[in-house]
């Protein structure tokens, strides 16, 4: 059975045996978060989305803003900044989509590479994909991902093969949802 506060961190422990250290979770990812800068306010909205995603797609809390799973991971963007950035960088609001990293696949949330941010790496493997606003094809040269999509206009499930790598779009069209990627 898992302590309510595992569970709030979206973390699995066995019964009493580390309830010791999931307070400890708590207060590492809280004192990371002040030392970034951010408010009181913006750390309860981070864990709040952060919670949300992992209830709904898994993976596990890596920093306040960040969530990996087997073959990927999200980072979600600080209320008040314009980009994905790792509490843990260095460089905060980095810019138009320079978090994806080469060798990935990544979507946002928004409209020219804003908002939060996921990265798909594992070839051949369908992953649930939660942003709609943009998408970078930043892999090995000519890899294509594909997109699981449905059309909201039309009412149609389909699939959309990328432009080979290096590309992108960064004005995703709103009515075609993208609710998962194959990377490779």
């Amino acid at each position: 059975m898992a302590t309510a506060a595992a569970v709030f961190l979206g973390l699995t422990v066995a019964a009493g045996a580390a309830s010791a250290s999931v307070p400890s979770a708590q207060q590492s990812f809280a004192a990371q978060a002040r030392g970034y800068g951010l408010s009181s306010a913006q750390i309860s909205t981070l864990q709040r989305e952060v919670n949300t995603y992992i209830a709904k797609h898994g993976g596990k809390q890596i920093a306040i803003n960040e969530v990996a799973f087997k073959g990927g991971s999200t980072v979600f963007a600080v209320p008040g900044q314009k980009y994905a950035s790792p509490v843990t960088s260095a460089i905060p609001d980095t810019g138009p989509g320079e978090i994806c990293p080469v060798g990935a696949f990544c979507t946002f949330a928004s409209a020219n590479f804003e908002g939060s941010e996921s990265e798909y790496y594992e070839c051949n493997t369908w992953f649930d994909n939660n942003w709609n606003g943009s998408w970078k094809n930043d892999q090995t040269s000519g890899l294509e991902a594909t997109l699981a999509i449905y059309n909201t206009d039309v009412h149609k499930y389909g699939t959309y093969v990328t432009c080979a790598a290096y590309c992108n779009d960064a004005n995703w069209t709103s009515d075609v949802l993208i609710y998962e990627v194959d990377p490779c």
